[in-house]
């Protein structure tokens, strides 16, 4: 969701405007923080597995839906378009388009390095959309679209109601002691007090979406003119800021977890803890050691 290069997520979107990145940014930094979150995620869950092992688990109250076969190419082909697309739309279809129009005000006087990344992983996923349509046996265009739009809804709203949230917190007098505490804790490192500052913020909001949209709104320009300064890559605190957002939010509060615990029947007393290592201890391990990997080596 928020390590691997690539990825069409929101969290992996959320950045490339503010600081003009791609999907891909700093892949190799993402590639270790999501070997790292598979890796002790997997060496969590096995040994939990076997301290569990015979221990009686009331079966789920819900009915499994039955899908017919079909075979894997057709099921991994519009998934893996999607990294495709996004990375020749980013690298070479759009460079070489006559955009110089997006400096007009009508345009939003912007430019395309601000817009490729978003630009890219939207025609992505619209193409893998239209291949899984075609490649579905038989085509169910309308319930498909119906169950799509639907299932936008809810983070749609989610994400725009806590960046109107951001925008009200942030004036209030208690964010600037916030944010200067932060700071201070970061001693002046831009990389940390970004990390340490929307990671804070995913979880008050309980969403690693809701806190960078509220960290990079209300942050963002102050972080650009920082990292700038002080030479610091873009792409290296795009990758720090997601991976960072995806730890803290996955406390008691957060939507999903809720949503998971209510579909497992279980209680967070009965499976928070283990959720907790997986989804929060892990994912900041991950983000502790990129940060000192793009520190000293930048980003990769």
């Amino acid at each position: 969701m928020t390590a691997l290069p690539g990825t069409p997520s929101i969290q992996n979107a959320i950045p490339m405007a503010t600081f003009g990145t791609t999907a891909f940014a700093a892949s190799g930094l993402g590639l270790i923080a999501g070997a790292v979150m598979l890796g002790f995620g997997l060496v969590w869950l096995q040994w939990r597995a076997r301290k569990l092992a015979g221990h009686h688990v009331a079966a789920a109250t819900n009915t499994p839906t039955t899908i017919g076969e079909s075979p894997l190419w057709r099921a991994a082909a519009p998934i893996l378009s999607v990294g495709v697309v996004t990375l020749m739309m980013g690298s070479v279809v759009l460079p070489q388009l006559d955009t110089g129009y997006l400096a007009d005000p009508t345009y939003g006087a912007t430019d395309l390095s601000r817009l490729r990344g978003l630009w890219s992983v939207i025609t992505a996923l619209a193409v893998a959309v239209i291949l899984a349509l075609i490649l579905s046996r038989p085509p169910r265009v309308m319930q498909s679209l119906n169950d799509g739009a639907e299932s936008a809804l809810l983070p749609l709203f989610n994400t725009a109601s806590l960046v109107g949230f951001g925008a009200v917190i942030a004036t209030l007098p208690g964010f600037d002691v916030f944010r200067q505490s932060l700071d201070g804790l970061a001693g002046g490192n831009v990389v940390i007090s970004a990390a340490l500052s929307s990671a804070a913020l995913a979880g008050i909001t309980g969403s690693a979406s809701g806190g960078m949209s509220i960290a990079l709104d209300v942050l963002g320009p102050s972080i650009v003119a920082q990292a700038a300064l002080l030479g610091v890559d873009p792409a290296l605190l795009h990758r720090v800021i997601a991976v960072a957002t995806g730890g803290l939010d996955t406390l008691p509060h957060n939507g999903a977890v809720v949503t998971l615990l209510g579909i497992c029947g279980m209680t967070h007393r009965q499976a928070y803890g283990d959720i907790f290592v997986v989804a929060v201890v892990v994912p900041t391990i991950a983000c502790a050691l990129i940060i000192a990997l793009g520190m000293a080596f930048g980003s990769f």
